[in-house]
């Protein structure tokens, strides 16, 4: 079976045989590259998108993560947690936030997304249980080197990742 990082870096080679015109498919670029990335995935091919995004790609992605509307998405986690969603669509609305930060994070933006981060993290301590499910995989994300390093953005990951009874931070 195929780990996460193994699927990512296959989905990042086929981007990278595109050619990317728009600020979407470099958002979609950075983001595929920031959370194999964050995993601490090594590949020729993370670092020729690297490349790119440092040189004749950044001006799209510039353009990408500008277009993103950080408050609505954190807004919409909001609202699913105050509607008491099921975990499913908490979760897929904190991955809907959390793939914005990884292609910030990866592209050299981190800045720009530390108070979504934040305040994610205020979200997931005022409703918990909702997040209990994720608390595994919580845990095992902030001991890599991306996340440990940038944990003042990934603060909801600490935040889940103490609902993990296993596990002490």
């Amino acid at each position: 079976m195929r780990s996460e990082g193994d699927v990512l870096v296959q989905q990042l080679s086929e981007l990278m045989t595109e050619r990317i015109e728009d600020a979407d498919g470099a958002m979609e670029l950075a983001t595929v590259a920031g959370l194999a990335s964050r995993l601490g995935v090594s590949s020729p091919v993370l670092d020729r998108a690297e490349t790119w995004c440092r040189g004749s790609g950044a001006p799209l992605l510039h353009d990408g993560l500008s277009a993103v509307d950080l408050d609505v998405l954190v807004e919409e986690l909001e609202l699913v947690i105050g509607a008491n969603a099921p975990a499913r669509e908490v979760e897929d609305a904190l991955f809907d936030v959390d793939e914005v930060l990884a292609a910030a994070v990866w592209a050299g933006q981190g800045a720009a997304v530390q108070e979504a981060g934040q305040a994610i993290g205020v979200l997931v301590a005022k409703a918990p249980a909702l997040f209990a499910e994720m608390a595994e995989e919580a845990s095992e994300l902030v001991r890599t080197q991306s996340v440990s390093s940038q944990a003042e953005i990934y603060a909801y990951w600490y935040a889940i990742a103490e609902l993990d009874d296993d596990e002490a931070f």
